[in-house]
């Protein structure tokens, strides 16, 4: 349908209900919380205990017992083991750290008293996007490194308490590239906040890291990120890009999968509570724009994109009831200014869904700007192709036609889901609420006076509403 017409379709739908507003699909849902035991705990924040015992999907990274399942850089030099526990000298042998050899849930570098200097230590398995949650420990000034895919290091550093002179020495830094520029390393980025622990103290990194993306030709579309980065429960990085490796990492070319690596040469160390997921099985999701490259049209919209006014979009999430702990999902997303502002406003996680390459890119823009692409992620997807079953808001912004061919996906919902539409009804199906809002100005209509907006809700299981006939 041509633009034109459709413009004047609408305008003939929104003259028969008394009302002078515009035309978008809008569809929000809420996962089930995973696991009853516990509140939804997967969203990016610090929530006491480590992850792996509040969420589902991980897999620890030792076995308690022997270094199966890792690998030395160099097998010549060894200096790893197991142990039981690990001993800090103190503050009279402060560089000391050691552990007995044996069975033990905890690993150390030291075990041949760094004669020879101990090898770097990386995974048998390869990961593409994943979460990551390790806990180490150093000694006084003693150094270290996380490697995502064995390429992309963060600092583990002796620095609490210390004035650094350059940000490489502060523990959390993502560090710098092989590449000089002026004589001088470039790249690294420095913590936003600091969150050290004193010398001889468990520590720990909670990582969210989103793998390299590459097209069919091989060639590199999007660099490597660092989503989400926690440093004892503190957010210290947020969003950083890697070009390219940085220094003293594996001898590998950048791929969708890699090993993870911990630097052994640097000084003494230990680790603990090495656990993994994929990145697609949690709650923290990537913004998506390694995809880009991938967009194309899939077909015609069903809808020109009209965006809703703020104050719609207060009063759908209010009616809705959204809460932290939710998830979004945004049918026809427009520009994402629905789970944005759900995201922003309320904490939670959103997925906007829109079949118009142009709107995803939009929407994508919007997630960054407001840099909360921990709790938002956009797809290009047919709506009328998603499985909704997880979900509990709904809100559309639809024809009437098109939210009643919704009807046999709402009806998959969980018992007590919500569903929340601008504007247009729902033929069959009995409302909860019908409620009205009014907005100073309308920008689609290009007026200073406003116009009335209709939020209808309902909740699940569906009410069929009563025919004449019955």
């Amino acid at each position: 349908m041509p633009p034109a017409e459709f413009r004047n379709r609408i305008l003939r739908e929104k003259s028969m209900k008394s009302l002078s507003m515009k035309l978008v699909l809008v569809v929000m849902s809420v996962s089930l919380v995973i696991g009853s035991a516990f509140p939804q705990a997967d969203e990016g924040m610090f929530h006491g205990d480590p992850p792996y015992l509040l969420e589902e999907g991980w897999k620890p990274l030792l076995n308690g017992v022997d270094l199966d399942g890792w690998q030395y850089r160099n097998p010549e030099r060894g200096g790893w083991g197991t142990t039981a526990g690990v001993f800090w000298g103190g503050t009279e042998n402060p560089s000391q750290l050691s552990g007995r050899p044996g069975p033990g849930d905890r690993i150390i570098n030291t075990m041949t008293n760094f004669k020879p200097v101990p090898s770097d230590l990386f995974t048998v398995e390869k990961f593409g996007d994943v979460e990551l949650y390790l806990e180490f420990m150093v000694s006084d000034r003693s150094n270290s490194g996380v490697y995502l895919h064995g390429l992309y290091e963060v600092q583990i550093w002796d620095s609490y308490g210390r004035d650094q002179e350059h940000i490489q020495d502060i523990c959390g830094t993502i560090y710098d590239y092989e590449r000089r520029v002026n004589n001088q390393y470039v790249g690294a980025v420095a913590p936003c906040e600091r969150a050290e622990r004193p010398t001889g103290r468990w520590q720990s990194f909670h990582i969210w890291f989103q793998a390299p993306r590459f097209g069919a030709d091989g060639k590199k579309t999007a660099n490597a990120k660092f989503l989400r980065v926690l440093h004892n429960g503190v957010l210290i990085n947020e969003n950083v890009e890697r070009a390219e490796p940085t220094r003293a990492c594996m001898n590998l070319a950048e791929a969708p999968r890699n090993p993870l690596m911990l630097q052994g040469d640097h000084g003494p160390v230990a680790f603990r509570n090495i656990h993994v997921r994929p990145l697609s099985e949690s709650a923290v999701i990537s913004d998506g724009r390694g995809a880009l490259e991938a967009l194309e049209e899939i077909r015609e919209p069903d809808v020109i994109f009209v965006p809703t006014p703020q104050e719609v979009v207060e009063k759908m999430l209010e009616l809705a009831q959204v809460k932290k702990g939710d998830l979004i999902y945004d049918l026809g997303c427009g520009d994402g200014r629905i789970v944005v502002t759900a995201a922003k406003k309320y904490g939670c996680k959103g997925v906007g869904y829109d079949i118009d390459p142009q709107r995803v890119r939009e929407s994508l823009e919007n997630v960054e700007k407001n840099k909360i692409g921990h709790l938002v992620h956009i797809e290009q997807k047919d709506i009328f192709t998603l499985d909704l079953s997880q979900a509990n808001v709904i809100t559309l912004y639809l024809l009437p036609s098109l939210n009643v061919k919704l009807i046999p996906q709402l009806e998959k919902l969980k018992p007590g889901s919500r569903i929340v539409s601008h504007d247009f009804d729902m033929k069959g199906v009995k409302p909860d609420q019908v409620v009205t809002v009014t907005t100073d100005h309308d920008d689609f209509y290009q007026n200073d006076y406003g116009s009335n907006h209709t939020v209808y809700l309902w909740t699940t299981p569906l009410q069929k509403e009563e025919t004449e006939e019955q």
